[in-house]
């Protein structure tokens, strides 16, 4: 199985003794670390959970990242060994907590040690991905829930592994960055629907691992949660009357990931209100192909369809009645409605 080949680290820091604490890290990456052994395949051996052990205790440090860092190292060169004609695949970096940038491309995760005057025990992500780049991994998925505020005294540290300037990538490299806010932004935790504040990141994040970024087919690639991760975040800010947008990168040879197949994908009922004259209805994607076609009977003024999740184009035939619609979760189940009387393409 391919992704007997794939290794996770996640970090979850909700306490921090000498600045403020959080709620949600430590609940949502156990999320993750639950996603990655179950839907996402990964053997739980695989899976390397770092969790903050207290409101009094100074944990994680980095010196815990770097050690479990060098385990997922070291049980990926066994498997090497034990498997020369299986190379390794995928490593999965998610983290959960307080972080802060001092440019673009730069993100330092906080540890749980930090204080007003001790910032820069943090890890500086920035250099960790440069470094892991020569190592191991061709494909490498970055998930940060943290803030991205901007702080020029914070650089953080860089790993411990040692690597050359002359050293080259690994061949067919590619890495996947996701940030839970743009630069300069805050990232916020929310209560909602459950019990507990959760980083509305992660929030929406499982939602999309769970089948709300699912094609038609079952299939979550690392694009389409991207895509679906930017399309929700923005409205659920929205609602809750926060700044926080999704921000991403991509760098490599390849365009997206495979992240899981056979998930359910997510579904909403639309009702569309149509023009006297309709005489069918087709529905195209975001990619402009015809998903669904259906025949509306003379005199029929509205129709239910279900559909997945997703961008679409919903036209009604002959009248070229036309109108785009951003599909996504309704917390209440509602069905969406659309009025195409008096629109045009």
């Amino acid at each position: 199985m391919t992704q007997d080949r794939d290794y996770a680290l996640v970090i979850g820091i909700a306490h921090y003794p000498h600045l403020k604490s959080l709620e949600g890290p430590i609940k949502d990456a156990r999320r993750v670390a639950d996603w990655l052994r179950g839907p996402g395949g990964l053997p739980p051996e695989n899976v390397k959970l770092i969790e903050s052990q207290g409101k009094d205790q100074e944990r994680p440090i980095l010196q815990e990242v770097n050690e479990a860092f060098e385990d997922i190292f070291q049980r990926a060169e066994t498997q090497v060994q034990q498997h020369p004609h299986e190379p390794l695949r995928r490593l999965y970096v998610y983290f959960a907590g307080h972080g802060c940038s001092r440019e673009r491309r730069h993100i330092a995760l906080i540890m749980a040690n930090a204080n007003k005057r001790n910032l820069n025990r943090a890890m500086n992500a920035t250099e960790y991905r440069n470094a892991l780049a020569r190592h191991i991994f061709p494909e490498q998925m970055y998930l940060f829930d943290c803030c991205r505020k901007y702080d020029d005294r914070i650089t953080g540290q860089g790993p411990e592994w040692t690597t050359g300037v002359a050293d080259e990538d690994v061949q067919g490299l590619t890495q996947v960055v996701m940030y839970a806010a743009g630069f300069k932004q805050a990232a916020y935790e929310r209560s909602m629907s459950w019990s507990v504040r959760r980083g509305l990141f992660t929030a929406v994040l499982m939602e999309g691992l769970q089948g709300a970024a699912a094609t038609r087919n079952g299939i979550i690639t690392s694009a389409g949660l991207a895509s679906y991760v930017q399309r929700r975040l923005k409205a659920l800010a929205k609602r809750e009357k926060v700044q926080q947008c999704y921000t991403g990168e991509v760098q490599g040879e390849k365009q997206y990931f495979v992240l899981a197949r056979g998930a359910q994908p997510w579904s909403r009922e639309v009702t569309i209100t149509l023009p006297s004259e309709t005489t069918r209805i087709v529905v195209n994607d975001e990619h402009e192909d015809t998903v669904r076609m259906q025949a509306v009977a003379p005199g029929e003024t509205q129709v239910v369809l279900d559909l997945t999740l997703g961008l679409y184009t919903i036209k009604a035939e002959p009248t070229e009645a036309s109108v785009p619609i951003d599909l996504l979760p309704d917390p209440d189940g509602g069905s969406y409605h659309l009025d195409l009387r008096g629109s045009h393409g």
